[in-house]
């Protein structure tokens, strides 16, 4: 039921430029049962919420539409792609150690703290 809220609210809102239906949200997807992960995105990397609901559910994550919790972070990586609009982090949570994180992140983006 959330799903088709959201669609209508971005159809009727302004004629389709509500918030939130062009990337002005922050969404994420849980990996947190099986990886002690989640992934943040913004701006225009969370345009399509629905779309990236459906491809979060795919790969055994659970959809977030108020972004990651940050209770229990130890680091994050930003591999958000260069010139990009918006960001994608994916946020590590305890037992994970910052030593992890780099070894995680090295080659792939960039290590934020928490």
């Amino acid at each position: 039921m959330k799903k088709w809220g959201t669609v209508l609210a971005c159809l009727t809102l302004a004629g389709g430029l509500g918030a939130g239906c062009f990337g002005d949200d922050l969404i994420a997807c849980d990996f947190r049962t099986d990886d002690n992960r989640c992934q943040d995105r913004s701006g225009l990397q969370a345009a399509n919420p629905i779309a990236f609901e459906a491809t979060c559910e795919a790969a055994a994550g659970s959809y977030l539409s108020d972004g990651c919790p940050r209770e229990g972070v130890v680091a994050g990586c930003d591999i958000t792609s260069p010139g990009s609009s918006g960001s994608v982090i994916d946020w590590y949570y305890a037992p994970t150690t910052a030593a992890d994180v780099e070894l995680a992140c090295e080659g792939e983006g960039e290590v934020v703290p928490p």
